[in-house]
């Protein structure tokens, strides 16, 4: 979108698209993304640390599908992990 908005400035009402512009724009979208997955985190780690049931059964997973792919991972791996996905997502586990 930034780079449309270089090629096009006339999209922009009185406001000069400069290549600082665009760079402050593009660090605040890598700022605000960085914000919610490290939040995410910490607030799945918090629930892993206070249930000690979830956070073992989370484990035995990451460790079969690591074995099952021979001490490979790759985000394709990840994805298979179900119980991974329920705990960052929040759903009923």
């Amino acid at each position: 979108m930034l780079m449309e908005v270089k090629e096009h400035p006339e999209k922009m009402d009185n406001i000069e698209i400069t290549d600082a512009l665009l760079a402050a724009q593009a660090f605040v979208f890598f700022v605000a993304g960085f914000e919610t997955s490290s939040t995410t985190m910490s607030h799945a780690l918090y629930e892993l640390a206070q249930n000690q049931d979830m956070q073992n059964k989370l484990r035995e997973e990451i460790t079969e599908n690591f074995a099952k792919n021979n001490g490979i991972s790759s985000y394709d791996q990840l994805k298979e992990l179900k119980y991974l996905d329920k705990v960052f997502k929040g759903r009923s586990i």
